[in-house]
This record gives structure tokens, sequence and C-alpha cells, in this order.
């Protein structure tokens, strides 16, 4: 099968790599707005490169990735769905619940496979968060907390002016997002949002966010998230247990804290990205129990739903 990529960034070559790895995928063409930026990873995978959306849609593309900032997702999700593309679109869905809304209806419209790209669904960090936690392992739940820390934002890594802004950017909908979703995974459907989140001023995003979620089964997740901080980027879940605590950090290593002795459940890495574009293929060849394990359009949208109460941005 053809892949179409359109945004050749940071994340655009990140998953250009699970992509090549696939044997029944062929990256086929690479599309940006900087033809410069897309003639450079499309010539690491022998591929052609254009900055016309118009390319990704020829008949020879049976997939397209979307990889551009969250302001572009839902516009080139539908036109791709309406142009009969299998699409898979990064984190955040949208910039909003209701564009969320409106790729669902062209989604249901389009018989076409569909995903968002939040990897916590296939990292065994997670999975194995919840089945300890299904099984006991910590007790009954007593408190949900969220730890995020950034000595600098954008990190330093990212030379990105978007993510300063609180149009589109921002470490809440940047990296909060994955989290806001493995709520979602382990424990069900966040209820209620109590939040102040403070900005520098009416263009940038946020530099700091306190809130208390409370879930529909009725427990209480409280998060932090604080830029410019003297400490090292941590993006942490916490779950303690009236047996235990367990520890999620570093976006795949697991520990377990009983009886004040530290125990390391999982710290290997793991290729979600090509875990995820592993079932997205089976899925498109008629797997219905891969396409199962798809983020969907809906659970992107729960996600971004706590995300839009926790921003405090009409």
């Amino acid at each position: 099968m053809y892949i179409g990529i359109i945004g050749a960034g940071i994340i655009g070559n990140r998953l250009a790599q699970s992509f090549e790895k696939h044997p029944d995928i062929e990256i086929k063409r690479v599309c940006d707005l900087d033809i410069d930026r897309a003639k450079i990873l499309a010539e690491k995978y022998n591929a052609e490169y254009t900055d016309n959306i118009d390319d990704i849609l020829g008949e020879d593309i049976d997939i397209v990735y979307i990889g551009v900032p969250p302001k572009y997702h839902s516009q080139l999700a539908i036109k791709v769905m309406n142009a009969g593309k299998h699409v898979i679109v990064e984190k955040p869905i949208a910039l909003s619940v209701s564009e969320a809304d409106d790729m669902i209806i062209s989604r249901d419209k389009a018989d076409v496979i569909t995903a968002i790209n939040l990897p916590f669904r296939f990292e065994p960090g997670i999975i194995q968060m919840k089945k300890e936690i299904e099984n006991g392992l910590i007790g009954d739940i007593r408190l949900i907390e969220l730890r995020f820390r950034f000595p600098n934002w954008p990190r330093k890594w990212q030379d990105t002016e978007w993510l300063k802004t609180s149009e589109q950017g921002g470490a809440l909908r940047e990296v909060g997002t994955h989290y806001f979703f493995a709520l979602n995974e382990i424990f069900g459907e966040v209820d209620e949002v109590t939040a102040i989140t403070n900005y520098p001023d009416e263009k940038s995003c946020e530099t700091q966010s306190t809130a208390i979620l409370r879930l529909k089964n009725g427990l209480n997740c409280t998060m932090t998230m604080l830029t410019g901080t003297d400490e090292e980027m941590q993006n942490t879940l916490i779950v303690y247990g009236n047996h235990g605590i367990l520890y999620h950090y570093m976006w795949h290593r697991l520990v377990l804290v009983k009886n004040g002795v530290e125990k390391e459940l999982r710290a290997e890495r793991f290729s979600s990205e090509y875990a995820m574009t592993e079932n997205f293929i089976r899925a498109i060849n008629g797997d219905e129990k891969s396409k199962s394990k798809l983020v969907t359009f809906e659970d992107a949208r729960a996600a971004q739903k706590t995300l839009e109460s926790i921003l405090c941005k009409k």
C-alpha cells in the first residue's frame, strides 16, 4: 500500500520510520508547504515530494498520514476522507470538540479506516498499569495525579513557533493530551473539571495550570503543570492505592512502590507507533480485532473535551 505524508516536521519524520519498517507500506509522496523540508524527508525513502495537498490525494495513494499543526487537522482529514483515503491523524484530533464532531460525521459517511496517533493505546507500561490496577495490585484507588514540569517550553528540540501560542500550542495540548487519553483508557471518562490556567498574554500558551478532574466512576485526579521551572522535565501519571503506588513516567517506565520499597515493573522502550501502523494495515485488510485496537475519533474527542475544560479558553 502506498502512503502519503502531509507534514515533514519532527513527528512526520518519526512516523515515517515506522511506515518504512512495515513490509506492506511504501512511502510514495511527502507534502509540506516548506518544499525543501518535504524534499529532505522524501529523499530518505526514495519518495516524491510536493507542496500541493492535491498531489497526496492521487489514485495511487491508499493511506494518508496528517502530521501538521492542530489548526489544520480537521479540514485536511475531512478532505482526505472525502477522497476515499484511509487516514491517520496526529494528536490532538483537532483544535476543538466541534471540529472533532465534524470529523466524526465525515468518517461515518466514508468507507475508510481512521486512527489518531495516541501511542498510549499500545504502550506496554500503560497496558500493564491498567491490568495491575484491575487485578488489585495496589488495592482500592484513593487518588490519581498528573504532574507535568517543563524547564523550557517549547522543549529544546522543538524549534516551532506555533507551539508557543495559545491557539495551537502549549504543554497541555502537546503533552497533556496523551495523559487525558490515558485517564479514559484506564479509568473511564472525565465527568467534571475545575481548573485555573494562567497565560502571560492573549497570544501565548499557558505557563501554569492546576486542575481537579472528577471521573464518572467517582475517582478524583489532580493535575499540575508548570513551565519555566527549576526542575527536571517530567510527565508522570501516579495512581495511589491503599496498598501501594504506581508511577508511569518518561513515557514508558512503570514503577511500583509498596511498603516504601520501589520496584521497576517495566523499563524497556517499545515502538508504539509501529504497533499502531501494524494494526492499521490489518484493519484495512478486514481484521476487526485490529480495527478495535485503533484510537478512534471518539476516543480522541474525549481527551480533547478534557483539554478544553482545563485550558479555560472560550
